[in-house]
Parts: structure tokens; C-alpha cells; sequence
């Protein structure tokens, strides 16, 4: 029985060096990861750079549709074996990924929210040990006074 095809899943791109390092991966230990994009239907093209970088298929749907996010995963579903994003920009989209990956350990939606929030960061650092979290002071407006 042929072996099932397996993938890690980038949310909105992969950079050259993440690539490297999947294919690297697969060398020392015998795998045969591939890659898979997903992307907002709705953002810029990112086809030739898929095709120049040789991912397996490049992914597009409505993040802002649950629905769309289900089936456009659904082929690939069983067969992803993690998911990843670069940049606290992609967190939001990341987070609205999870849900379709229950079989996938993965940060909750919530704690990456709080990853990419700072004051929330700041404020559940304190709460769990003072003396880990940096002083810090929320600013609300660009006045002189406000910043001293």
C-alpha cells in the first residue's frame, strides 16, 4: 500500500529558507514532507512564486468565511501534519486556521491573540510572576507629557 502523501501547512507564504529546511528534514530522516500555501483569496497573486518555489499547491480561500476555510482544507485535512505562519500579522489568520485542525496540536486562537498583543501579553506576564514582566505604561495619544 502506497504510503499516504504528507504535509506542513504555511499560512499565507513560505519563505526560501523554510523550504530549505523541510527539504533538509526529509533527508536526515527519511520523510517526504510537502508543502502546502494557503492564502486569502483576496489578497495579491501568489501563484508564480508557488510554481518558482516548487510548493506542492497553493491554497486560496475567504478567511473571513469558516465554510470556505473547511473546504478548501478538506482534501489535504488528514494528511497535514502541522501548520505554521511568520509575522504577528498572520497570527489572525493562523487563528482562524486551528479550528479546522483539531487533530493538529497547535496554539489556541486565544493565546494567539494574546501573543500579539502586547498590553494583553504584558498583563497575563504579571499575573503569572511579576518578576518576569517589564515595567511598562500604556500610552494613549503622541503628546510629549503622555511619552515622559
Amino acid at each position: 500500500m502506497p504510503k499516504q502523501t504528507e504535509y506542513i501547512l504555511f499560512v499565507t507564504s513560505v519563505s526560501k529558507k523554510a523550504i530549505e529546511a523541510v527539504g533538509t528534514y526529509n533527508k536526515k530522516k527519511g520523510t517526504n514532507f510537502k508543502i502546502l500555501v494557503i492564502r486569502d483569496k483576496n489578497k495579491k497573486s501568489w501563484e508564480l512564486v508557488a510554481k518558482k518555489r516548487n510548493i506542492h499547491a497553493l491554497l486560496t480561500c475567504d478567511f473571513n468565511k469558516a465554510h470556505d476555510i473547511e473546504k478548501t482544507l478538506l482534501p489535504f485535512k488528514t494528511s497535514i501534519k502541522t501548520a505554521t505562519f511568520y509575522g504577528d500579522g498572520n497570527a489572525v489568520l493562523f487563528a482562524k486556521i486551528v479550528p479546522h485542525l483539531p487533530h493538529l496540536t497547535l496554539p489556541s486562537a486565544q493565546s494567539l491573540e494574546w501573543s500579539t498583543d502586547k498590553i494583553a501579553m504584558r498583563q497575563l506576564f504579571e499575573a503569572y510572576d511579576k518578576t518576569i514582566t517589564p515595567s511598562f505604561t500604556v500610552v494613549k495619544d503622541a503628546e510629549e507629557k503622555s511619552i515622559e
